[in-house]
C-alpha cells in the first residue's frame, strides 16, 4: 500500500537541491545521458526551467521515490527550443497561463514497478486542475508514446530531435475532454470527473481537431480490436519484406506488434543522432531514410534504407551511444522495438522470441558486412581526393 505517500511541491532551496540530486542518478549515472548542464561535482542536474518551475516529489523519508516538473506555458523563457516545437503561438484561442509543459518526470528504480506512479501523476494532474490549466504539453521517447496515449496524452504536429536526448514525439493533453480520457480507459477519467468543467471545453476539443489534423488522427490500439489493428499494421508491414520478420505466420507478426507504437517521420527529419544513448530499434513501415556519418568534417551518406529495414540496432543490441545520423529521406512511419518489450516478449512468447533474435543476428551480420563495404568505398575516395 502506498496511501501515506503524499504529493509535496519543493518550496525551499534543500528540497530543490534534493530534486536535482536525484535527477543526476536517474540520468547521468543510471540513463548515461550527457547533459550539457549536469554538474559532476556535485552530482546534480538542473536546467534554466527549474528557476520557474513547480518541481512536485513524492520521498520516503530523505527518498525521493518520483519527481516531475510543470511549468506555466507564460513563465517559459521567450526565443526558447520549446516554443517552436510544441507552436504554443498557435494556441492563441488560449491564455498562456491556462497551458502547460510537463517534463523531468523520474521514478526511483525500485518503485517503477508499483503504484506509486499511478498515484503521483493523478495528484499532479489535480493540482493542475486547480490552477486552471487546460492542456498540458510533454514529450517522449518514440518507445513511450503508447504510456502517454494511455495517459490521454495525443500526438498533434511534427516530430522533432532535442539534441540532449534525442528524437522526440511532442504530445498534448486537454485536460477536460472527459469523453477521450474515458475512451483510452485513462487513470486521469476518475480524478477528472471532481471538476467542474470550464467554459468552452467542449468548443476547444473541436478547435485543436480542426487546427491540428494529426490530433484527430491519433488512434491508441485498446480503441480498436485486434482484427483492426492487424489490417492497419498488414497495409504497411508484411513478413516477407522485412528480414527481421523471416519465417513468422500473419498470427505471430500480429502477437509481436501489438504492443509497439508506430510513429510518423517527414523528409529531412532526424531520427537518430550521432551520440546520443538510445536503446530503440526502429523498423521503416513506410517510406525511406538515409544513413549518414562526419568524416573529417565532411558529411557521407552511408546507407539509403526503406520499408522493411531496420536501423538503431547496435544501440539496441550493445546500449553503446549511436554511431550515426539518420535522416527521412521522405515522409514515411517507424515501428520502435525496445530492450524491455523484447524481454517481456521472452516470457511470454519465447518461441516467437527466440525466432526472432535469431533473425536479428542475421540482419547483424549482413549490416556488418555492407556497412564495411561501404567504409572501404569512402576511405578510397578520401585517399584519392587527398592524392589529388
Amino acid at each position: 500500500m502506498v496511501d501515506h505517500y503524499k504529493l509535496q511541491v519543493a518550496e525551499t532551496e534543500a528540497e530543490r537541491q534534493l530534486i536535482y540530486a536525484f535527477r543526476y542518478r536517474i540520468y547521468v549515472e543510471e540513463m548515461q545521458k550527457a547533459f550539457s548542464g549536469a554538474d559532476h561535482v556535485n552530482r546534480i542536474f538542473r536546467d534554466e526551467l527549474d528557476d520557474s518551475g513547480i518541481l512536485f516529489y513524492i520521498s520516503e523519508g530523505e527518498e525521493l521515490i518520483c519527481s516531475t516538473r510543470v511549468n506555466l506555458v507564460a513563465d517559459i523563457p521567450a526565443g526558447h527550443n520549446l516554443t517552436d516545437w510544441f507552436r504554443f503561438n498557435d494556441f492563441s484561442v488560449l491564455s498562456p497561463k491556462e497551458m502547460s509543459f510537463s517534463s523531468r518526470l523520474m521514478v526511483s528504480k525500485s518503485w517503477r514497478r508499483t503504484l506509486i506512479l499511478g498515484k503521483f501523476l493523478n495528484a499532479v494532474y489535480g493540482y493542475c486542475r486547480n490552477l486552471g490549466i487546460k492542456l498540458d504539453f510533454c514529450y517522449c521517447a518514440p518507445s513511450l508514446v503508447h504510456l502517454y496515449e494511455y495517459l490521454g496524452y495525443r500526438q498533434y504536429t511534427d516530430n522533432f530531435t532535442d539534441f540532449e536526448v534525442g528524437y522526440r514525439v511532442p504530445l498534448l493533453l486537454v485536460s477536460e475532454d472527459l469523453k477521450h480520457l474515458q475512451a483510452v480507459h485513462s487513470p486521469f477519467f476518475m480524478a477528472a470527473r471532481k471538476y467542474k468543467l470550464l467554459s468552452g471545453s467542449h468548443d476547444l476539443v473541436n478547435w485543436i481537431e480542426d487546427n491540428f489534423p494529426r490530433f484527430t488522427q491519433t488512434w491508441p490500439r485498446r480503441l480498436i480490436n485486434p482484427d483492426e489493428h492487424w489490417a492497419y499494421m498488414a497495409e504497411r508491414l508484411h513478413s516477407e519484406d522485412v528480414p527481421l520478420l523471416g519465417g513468422f505466420t500473419p498470427e505471430e507478426v500480429s502477437m509481436l506488434l501489438n504492443d509497439s507504437p508506430a510513429i510518423p517521420f517527414h523528409k529531412d527529419e532526424g531520427l537518430v543522432t550521432s551520440g546520443e544513448v538510445g536503446k530503440e530499434l526502429f523498423v521503416i513501415l513506410s517510406g525511406a531514410v538515409e544513413v549518414r556519418k562526419v568524416i573529417s568534417g565532411k558529411e557521407y551518406g552511408l546507407l539509403t534504407l526503406g520499408k522493411g529495414d531496420i536501423f538503431g540496432e547496435m544501440a539496441f543490441v550493445s546500449a553503446a551511444p549511436r554511431s550515426a545520423d539518420v535522416f527521412g529521406l521522405t515522409d514515411g512511419e517507424i515501428l520502435v522495438l525496445t530492450p524491455d518489450y523484447f524481454q517481456g516478449l521472452m516470457r511470454r512468447l519465447p518461441d516467437i522470441s527466440a525466432k526472432m533474435l535469431l533473425n536479428l543476428s542475421m540482419v547483424l551480420c549482413e549490416r556488418l558486412r555492407l556497412t564495411t563495404r561501404q567504409w572501404a568505398n569512402l576511405t578510397q575516395k578520401q585517399e584519392e581526393a587527398g592524392d589529388g
